[in-house]
């Protein structure tokens, strides 16, 4: 965008103006559809700017030439650069431990999720020989049952046999 308005810087001045208002309206002074060299730092907006934009939108700023800041900006990039890689660096070791941490919560959790399975595996086990206990009981007596029943039954044959049936008159049959 730059370089289509440097024909038009000597021409008409206000033809200018009109044309840099309407760049500023479409927000087009930016970085990406310039065409013209970048050459300077503004140190109130803290960025490279290019010769049109100095004269338009930071006419009133500090600025210098990049070549000439350079030097002087050099430590403090380098500084941002070592807190940005301590930054990462951190986030990293943070991540990592994260990762262990997470690790061990889901191995105790399967370590106690074991422990209850064993535990209701020794409680299924009790509950099913007490019963298992009970039901041999109950079976037992059931015989004993049967077996009573059965005697019962040869000793009322044989009390018949003893003692003929009787008609509901007191008669023997």
């Amino acid at each position: 965008m730059c370089g289509n308005l440097l024909p038009n810087l000597f021409g008409n001045v206000a033809s200018v103006k009109a044309l840099l208002e309407d760049c500023f309206k479409r927000d087009a002074l930016n970085k990406s559809m310039f065409t013209l060299q970048v050459k300077l730092f503004c140190y109130e907006c803290n960025e490279n700017i290019c010769v049109l934009c100095f004269a338009v939108k930071h006419r009133h700023h500090s600025s210098a030439e990049i070549a000439e800041v350079a030097p002087t900006l050099r430590p403090t990039i380098d500084d941002d650069d070592r807190k940005i890689l301590a930054g990462v660096s951190a986030v990293r070791q943070q991540s990592e431990r994260v990762k262990l941490d997470v690790k061990m919560c889901v191995g105790q959790v399967d370590s106690v999720e074991n422990l209850i399975l064993e535990a209701g595996d020794a409680a299924k086990r009790f509950v099913d020989d007490q019963i298992n206990e009970y039901l041999v009981k109950l079976h037992a007596v059931k015989s004993e049952c049967v077996k009573r029943a059965e005697v019962v039954q040869v000793d009322v044959l044989n009390f018949r046999e003893i003692f003929p049936a009787r008609n509901s008159y007191g008669n023997f049959r």
